[in-house]
């Protein structure tokens, strides 16, 4: 319950105060009034990365522990998924990025 405002606030900062050329509590600010502008839609984004990041995965897990009998077995398997949903997750903040704010500038040196 801590961690979700702290999450809210650092959400688009980093790219506002790189993309934007915004100051530090400039781009805190606008990032947590964006995010809590678009809540439902975050609120929807997050509810589905709970499900296809934390759900399906302890339901894979204690159904592979169940039927190998070995809960260490599952964890091995299961540690591979968990690195690339998590590669995937921070890939998709991109997206929800373009979708509040506008497209960054790409710089001469940037397009080649």
């Amino acid at each position: 319950m801590i961690y979700a405002p702290l999450s809210v606030t650092f959400w688009h900062a980093a790219p506002l105060a790189t993309w934007q050329k915004m100051g530090l509590f400039k781009a805190i600010f606008y990032s947590f009034f964006a995010v809590r502008r678009f809540g439902k839609a975050f609120l929807a984004y997050a509810l589905g990365w709970i499900v296809v990041g934390i759900a399906v995965p302890a339901i894979i897990s204690a159904l592979l522990g169940l039927i190998l009998g070995k809960a260490i077995v599952a964890i091995r398997l299961l540690m591979p998924l968990s690195v690339t949903l998590t590669i995937v997750m921070y890939c998709s903040f991109y997206p929800t990025y373009l979708e509040v704010f506008e497209r960054p500038e790409q710089t001469e040196s940037q397009r080649y």
